[in-house]
């Protein structure tokens, strides 16, 4: 018990201590929340290219199904794309119906021009939060920069999707931005 009321008189006479204990709480909870990836600040956006003959017997690929189609796909683990290759996600309407359109930003956009002429008649899977929604086997290269897909959602929940889409890639580009400023680790 005395302990306990040298440690109050303690509290209540140093307002140097409380200053620099509360200073030291908050910088905590800045720091916890400031160095936030995009994926923990609201979801992941990537997409994963299908693994080819020489590759599916090994450890750096994995199966997934598409949601509504089931359709299983071999993948390579480490994604060939990721959220701060993307500039930005729209709803469109082509001839066979709505689909999403990524445009990717320029050193992504030859990228995407390489890897769909050297990768003819494989797939490219799009995961988000982790789940796979759609796939675009290339036919041809993609020199636009622009990538259309077919996602295995309602089109009613198409707009919804860009837009949280969208929301992930802002909060990438704007750590990318901060990180690229000197202020991150």
């Amino acid at each position: 018990m005395n302990t306990f009321w040298r440690f109050r008189n303690f509290l209540r006479c140093s307002p140097i201590f409380r200053t620099g204990l509360l200073c030291l709480g908050g910088a905590l909870i800045v720091g916890i929340l400031g160095c936030q990836s995009p994926s923990q600040a609201g979801g992941t956006l990537r997409f994963h290219m299908e693994a080819d003959s020489m590759q599916e017997r090994t450890a750096t690929t994995a199966f997934l199904a598409l949601p509504v189609s089931g359709s299983q796909i071999r993948i390579n683990d480490l994604p060939v794309f990721v959220e701060a290759d993307i500039a930005d996600v729209s709803v469109v309407r082509v001839d066979l119906g709505m689909c999403l359109m990524f445009r990717f930003q320029p050193a992504a956009q030859r990228s995407l021009y390489r890897l769909s002429g050297d990768r003819q008649g494989r797939r490219l899977v799009l995961v988000h939060n982790g789940l796979p929604l759609g796939a675009r086997r290339f036919e041809g290269v993609i020199d636009s920069g622009l990538l259309f897909m077919f996602v295995e959602v309602e089109d009613t929940q198409l707009h919804d999707l860009a837009e949280e889409m969208n929301g992930i890639l802002q909060a990438a580009q704007k750590k990318d931005r901060f990180v690229r400023a000197g202020g991150g680790h």
